[in-house]
């Protein structure tokens, strides 16, 4: 009786099993999946513990713990219509899975929207193309690293008495940033060329260029 009574539990749990199986391909089967391809997208953590500070040098987890990946803004458009995207909102609020007609996507996270020079304004993420094919799943990591560069000046005492009212001007492509001689923050740019100019508001002096480099911050 209880020889009987297992295999039969057994038999249960193998026609369960079945219908679990059953169900998945069915759901793979329907005009969705027929014309359609599937995108799912995943964040490598690694990438999120060892996210450079702002020397350039890994940081271990403690550091890297305020970011969330959950929070990052996560963006789906089509190459074809990327001022329509697809979807744009809080990574943890996306899909599990997506079904897309075939051609090319791009997909991205960022940690902060970044447009205009700020301080402090680190911008981690990342950002793919790919290709959706009907009746394929495409799956997508995430490696996030600095996407952003940053500079920060470090002015000599005797520098700073004698040029005391005086700021030099970072401007990029992307606007402009005040840099008081007293400012310890780090200022943050869009990759590219930066021009440097010191002025009290009526004379001014060049202090160069720079061309700042994806994940460099520069200490001059």
């Amino acid at each position: 009786m209880m020889k009987r009574q297992r295999k039969y539990r057994i038999l249960l749990r193998w026609v369960g099993l079945l219908g679990s199986v059953l169900w998945v391909s069915c759901g793979r089967q329907g005009s969705d999946w027929e014309h359609r391809g599937c995108l799912t997208l995943g964040v490598d953590r690694a990438s999120v513990e060892s996210l450079p500070g702002s020397d350039g040098v890994s940081v271990g987890p403690t550091a890297a713990s305020g970011l969330d990946t959950n929070d990052f803004i996560l963006t789906l458009a089509s190459v074809e219509a990327l001022d329509e995207p697809l979807y744009q909102g809080r990574y943890a609020d996306r899909p599990t899975e997506w079904f897309l007609d075939p051609g090319t996507y791009e997909v991205s996270v960022v940690s902060i929207p970044f447009v205009e020079p700020a301080f402090d304004a680190p911008q981690y993420g990342d950002k793919q193309l790919v290709v959706v094919t009907a009746g394929q799943t495409v799956g997508v990591t995430f490696w996030a690293h600095t996407l952003n560069a940053g500079l920060r000046f470090r002015f000599t005492e005797p520098f700073s008495t004698v040029y005391a009212g005086w700021k030099v001007v970072l401007t990029a492509e992307c606007g402009s940033l005040d840099y008081g001689l007293r400012e310890q923050r780090t200022a943050y740019f869009a990759p590219g060329r930066l021009e440097m100019l010191l002025t009290d508001g009526q004379q001014q002096q060049s202090l160069g260029s720079r061309f700042l480099y994806e994940g460099q911050v520069l200490t001059l």
